[in-house]
């Protein structure tokens, strides 16, 4: 199967130029991913954020209009937003660094 970039199969440029700023602009964002189920179309997010106090600030704008229109755009409907934990993790030192603008092959 073709790797897609998109929602139903279509490039979503969109996501790296404006959705991705959009979202590393919250106060203390530090990373943010999209994961998309080629299957189905499902597409969901996690964004890690340096404290418990910007997490609260960015669950205030997640029933924002901004949301609603953007995910519209990508032919998304929202369905929740959730505050998780993080609790246990690790990343390889020798992790590749990723270039998310120039796609991922």
């Amino acid at each position: 199967m073709p790797r897609r970039s998109g929602v139903d199969g279509r490039q979503s440029p969109h996501h790296q130029d404006e959705v991705v700023p959009y979202a590393m602009s919250d106060p203390g964002a530090r990373q943010i991913f999209f994961f998309l189920d080629e299957q189905d179309g499902t597409m969901f997010s996690i964004t890690l954020y340096d404290t418990e106090k910007d997490l609260e600030h960015a669950m205030r704008d997640a029933d924002s209009e901004h949301r609603h229109t953007t995910l519209a755009r990508l032919g998304c409907t929202p369905i929740d937003a959730r505050t998780l934990e993080v609790v246990a993790g690790a990343v390889a030192d020798d992790a590749a660094k990723v270039d998310f603008s120039q796609g991922i092959s």
